[in-house]
This record gives structure tokens, sequence and C-alpha cells, in this order.
């Protein structure tokens, strides 16, 4: 099952009783938007088109890093000052750098995989329809794309984002709470 370690998670939470908390709330929604997605790409047999999906869902997994402050609004969560309390924290040993380690390999992973994407193939405006065409041809994936791990790379780049937006949020509001 995908997203196994999210749907975990969000249950400790609400058994717990800690569902409504923002960084709870987050971690739902995005469990829900990407289920379908991974999903999607796990269940997907040409080769191509599983490195389009997850080239795609890598690309919408930055999106998890930006966080709503209202009326349309977003912020990226490194330029929030929840963030600069958080590194901070773990720069001290305040708290564990698991999930801080775990977001910057993937980050440098999802990087890597984006380099090499299709979007770097083809350029201009229509490179969306080239991208879909090269997709559809009958070639095989690049040598580099391991299909078989597509989705396992998709679900652990969408994991870690969603984990470090809640340990960044969450460490914030205990923050916040222990201040006043």
């Amino acid at each position: 099952m995908m997203l196994e370690e999210l749907g975990s998670a969000i249950t400790r939470l609400e058994s717990c009783s800690l569902s409504s908390s923002p960084a709870c709330s987050i971690l739902k929604w995005q469990h829900k938007r990407f289920l379908p997605v991974l999903s999607r790409i796990q269940a997907c047999t040409f080769p191509r088109v599983r490195r389009i999906l997850t080239e795609e869902a890598v690309e919408n997994a930055g999106c998890i890093l930006y966080l709503p402050i209202g009326k349309g609004r977003t912020v990226l969560l490194t330029e929030t000052p929840a963030w600069e309390y958080y590194v901070k924290a773990v720069e001290k040993g305040l708290i564990l750098d698991t999930e801080y380690r775990r977001y910057i390999k993937a980050k440098d992973f999802s990087d890597k995989l984006l380099e090499r994407s299709y979007v770097d193939e083809c350029d201009g405006p229509d490179y969306k329809s080239i991208r879909y065409k090269n997709a559809l041809s009958d070639g095989d994936a690049p040598a580099w794309f391991q299909t078989e791990k597509a989705a396992l790379w998709a679900e652990e780049i969408v994991t870690a984002y969603c984990f470090i937006v809640f340990s960044a949020i969450d460490f914030a509001a205990e923050h916040k709470r222990q201040a006043s």
C-alpha cells in the first residue's frame, strides 16, 4: 500500500486526539492528495509513461513545501520562522534530526531526478506535448530510470516532504506554546 507510513502517522495522531492540529491537517490533506497519484504510478505498466507520472509527482511534491497563509497566498516553508526554529533546534541537538536528514536526502534525489527530466529534453512552450509524445513511443525508458522503483522513489520524496513540514510546523507550535 502506498503512503503507509503517512497513514500510520495520521492514525497515531488521531488516536492521541491530535488530529485537529494544523500540522496533522496538512499531513491528512497531502496523504489524500498523493495516494491516487502514487497508486497510478505503481499500476502503470508502460516504462515511459511511468517515468512521466513519476516526474510529475515529484514536481508536484515540491508544492508540499508551500504553506497556505490565507486568501490564496502561500509561503515556502524554508522561508518561515518555523523553519528557522526547527533547523536551529536540529543543529543544537535539541531534537532528533531524522526527518531533517530524510528531507535533505529526498530533496537531493528529487533534484537529480528532475535534472534528467523530459522537461530538460524538450524546450519551449510545447514541452508537455513533446513529453507525452515521447512517453507514448515504443522505445524503452532511459537506462538510468529504474521502472520498478519509480513509485517507491516518488513515495519516499512525498513522505519525506510531508514529514518535514509536519515536524517544522509542530515544533514551531510547541515552541510558541512554551513561550506563552
